[in-house]
């Protein structure tokens, strides 16, 4: 793919000839293909990348990596894992579906609550999905190997590590809350029922325990699935957020060497290597694009809505049912903080391309020959024109404004459905 981008033309004869000594593990290719390379290189990267989500994501069974579809390194294995996929996939399509089917009227409690239990098993479902697509395609590793390419003009050091403990810390954390507020909500729906019962225009919640262990929550395995779907997600949106960071970084390190370049005026002796460097930037941030843009565009939608229905069920406060306030406020927090983890790493990354070279092309303009103008802009050209911007829904552009746009929108749309209520009523 990037090699048809305008402005990112084939440049590996003229890489300088600093390279880091790269060990076996890393010395493959980003162009070899998901069956060249051997499966302990592609957990190695995967590893690197996104810490112990790597194993989290070995055990839940939505690794393709060693299926049929992925590096098949043992037909019996292979074939089990393909076995184990499908059948998580039609148990979540079937959770997705099931959680989505209520007899609650319109605007009501429970047609909220419905929405946001719905919109996010709709979203775990994709999540999985792409899950599915990353490791069976190799893309961790693809994403790797790019970012070894760029380090190799600045470190001769070999990479172990590329994020701080700290922050697996921070995200496994993070995910632990996100499953037990699903796993709340869904003991919730089994203990106080799935508002089903409409009694003079009221939502009536059952006898408590009602639920418990019948079809409604299909004798248990709701819950199960519930925590199934919200880990799949977990997975997901961890990979989607490290990668960003990994990237992120490698954006920055070179914002970095320009800003000291400029200050030990040495940029326009270096500037034919910056070039070079940046159109590996380029490629590694077009990649990025090509593979995360999708999880963006429908995560970002279906948590939306989550998060309007959240919000719209707040206004119900003063309800009979306070467990069922206390879960939309809890689902309200989840789902802006998730919103927060999908919409600014792709905004940073968009920011980092946009703005790395305004201070550089000032001095360049001033102090430069007629040919390191030319080389300056094409070096913007080639900035504005590379697709490296994701969109939600192919509507919507993602940058550093959207969040403030999407704040906007949902109070709005919140507004809109109360005063609808209160027409209907």
């Amino acid at each position: 793919m990037a090699s048809s981008i305008p402005f990112l033309p084939e440049m590996e004869d003229s890489l300088p000839k600093h390279e880091i000594p790269m060990d076996n593990c890393y010395s493959f290719s980003s162009s070899s293909t998901q069956d060249e390379i051997p499966p302990q290189r592609l957990t190695k990267s995967r590893r690197i990348l996104i810490g112990p989500f790597s194993l989290i994501l070995t055990l839940t069974g939505f690794d393709l990596q060693k299926s049929l579809c992925g590096n098949r390194d043992s037909r019996c294995r292979s074939v089990g894992g393909t076995t184990v996929f499908v059948i998580v996939l039609i148990l979540f399509l079937i959770r997705a579906l099931f959680v989505q089917s209520t007899t609650a009227p319109s605007l009501s409690l429970g047609w909220a609550d419905t929405n946001i239990v719905g919109f996010t098993a709709l979203q775990s479902f994709v999540a999985l999905i792409l899950l599915a697509r990353w490791t069976a395609t190799g893309m961790f590793s693809q994403v790797f190997t790019e970012i070894l390419k760029v380090k190799r003009f600045y470190t001769d050091v070999p990479v172990t590590s590329i994020h701080e403990k700290p922050m697996f810390i921070f995200g496994l954390i993070s995910g632990v809350v996100y499953v037990l507020v699903t796993l709340a909500s869904s003991i919730k729906s089994s203990v106080y029922g799935r508002y089903s019962i409409e009694y003079n225009g009221t939502i009536v919640p059952l006898h408590p325990g009602y639920f418990i262990f019948s079809f409604d929550n299909l004798f248990g395995a709701e819950i199960i699935l519930a925590i199934w779907m919200a880990l799949c997600t977990v997975l997901a949106t961890a990979s989607y957020v490290y990668i960003h960071m990994a990237v992120s970084l490698e954006l920055t390190k070179f914002n970095e060497d320009l800003n000291e370049a400029i200050e030990k005026n040495t940029l326009l002796d270096s500037l034919e290597t910056f070039n070079i460097r940046h159109i590996s930037i380029l490629r590694l941030a077009v990649l990025l694009t090509d593979k995360l843009a999708s999880y963006a565009s429908f995560s970002t939608f279906t948590i939306v809505i989550a998060n309007v229905n959240a919000l719209y069920q707040i206004s119900f406060i003063g309800s009979s049912n306070a467990f069922g306030t206390v879960m939309a406020i809890l689902w309200m927090l989840t789902t802006s903080i998730l919103l927060v983890m999908i919409l600014n790493p792709p905004a940073t990354i968009q920011q980092l391309v946009s703005h790395y070279l305004s201070p550089t092309i000032i001095l360049i303009m001033l102090f430069s020959s007629n040919n390191q103008i030319a080389l300056a802009q094409l070096m913007v050209t080639r900035n504005r024109i590379t697709p490296t911007r994701m969109a939600i829904m192919n509507a919507i552009v993602v940058n550093t404004h959207t969040p403030h746009l999407i704040t906007l929108i949902v109070p709005a749309v919140v507004a809109v459905l109360s005063y609808a209520k209160r027409f209907q009523q």
